[in-house]
């Protein structure tokens, strides 16, 4: 049960981020936008299931350091991939 928690924390974490930036954009709903966000917190919540514990043991604390990884694990491929699209449209 304690997996399952620390996975749901880490979805939940990304799917959270996700949607403040799509409310923080003001642009449309874009569905290909949203799905990579939510595709890269499954990954992230992936890698905590097989991780499972870190060395702090405390089901708390895992869950917590779980969900902001997810967030900024978000925040990091969203700003990496808009400095990219922005260098590539630079060079055209």
């Amino acid at each position: 049960m304690d997996k399952f928690l620390i996975i749901l924390a880490a979805f939940v974490g990304g799917f959270i981020s996700a949607l403040l930036g799509y409310f923080d954009s003001g642009e449309p709903f874009d569905v290909k936008k949203f799905g990579k966000s939510v595709i890269v917190c499954l990954v992230n919540a992936i890698i905590w299931a097989v991780k499972s514990y870190v060395a702090s043991g405390d089901l708390a604390t895992d869950m917590a350091m779980a969900f902001s990884s997810s967030i900024t694990l978000d925040v990091l491929y969203n700003r990496a991939t808009g400095a990219y699209n922005q260098l590539k449209k630079n060079k055209e």
